[in-house]
């Protein structure tokens, strides 16, 4: 649950990072699964990260949504640690190339991404919205009596 956060979480701290609106629907699924989480919780007192958990999901101390999303991470490594650890290196090396290839090309990342992502649009997509936006620019307004 704490992995599908996280990648929920993405969107929400890079239109964060831009200084772009955070949608409705972004904020409702982290919401969702943030109470489906808390509620798995109640259940396993003796987790040693549960305090790092609930902060993560429900502290405003993060000044920034870029820094809870770094934290989280931190919370699912320490997880991860005694769960996983052959799974948490290959996850952080899939992460690595995929931040490394944003970094050279965002292109060709959004590009690939759209292939998978239902929130990530392709080159031709964003194109075809920013025609149809000029277009709207440009529309006379309806004349009224």
């Amino acid at each position: 649950m704490l992995l599908d956060l996280y990648h929920q979480h993405f969107w929400i701290s890079t239109n964060d990072m831009h200084k772009q609106e955070i949608r409705g629907e972004l904020k409702e699924q982290f919401q969702k699964a943030k109470y489906e989480i808390m509620d798995a919780l109640r259940t396993v007192d003796s987790l040693k990260q549960l305090p790092d958990i609930v902060d993560v999901l429900t502290s405003l101390r993060f000044k920034t949504e870029t820094d809870r999303l770094e934290r989280l991470r931190q919370v699912i490594d320490d997880l991860g640690k005694g769960v996983n650890p052959r799974f948490l290196a290959a996850a952080k090396k899939a992460d690595q190339r995929n931040m490394d290839l944003m970094t050279a090309s965002g292109d060709d990342y959004w590009e690939r991404r759209s292939k998978l992502d239902p929130f990530a649009l392709s080159r031709a997509a964003k194109e075809r919205l920013s025609r149809v936006d000029a277009f709207d620019e440009y529309e006379v307004p309806e004349e009224t009596e």
